[in-house]
């Protein structure tokens, strides 16, 4: 991520996603939901899916 924002290029679709799939297998909720929200705010086709994973991970 931060080589891809040195050399000004974008990241791939699903890598926020996954950042917040690991945030929450290891307890931090709140990180992983920001990742979530930068994951459906660059890619708004994923938003869907974005939403069932965040349902899941809802209260815990």
């Amino acid at each position: 991520m931060e080589r891809a924002k040195s050399t000004n290029k974008s990241v791939p679709p699903g890598l926020y996603a996954h950042l917040g799939l690991l945030y929450a297998t290891s307890g931090d909720t709140n990180k992983a939901f920001e990742q979530f929200e930068k994951e459906k705010t660059l890619f708004t086709e994923s938003k869907r899916f974005i939403d069932f994973i965040e349902r899941k991970h809802q209260g815990k």
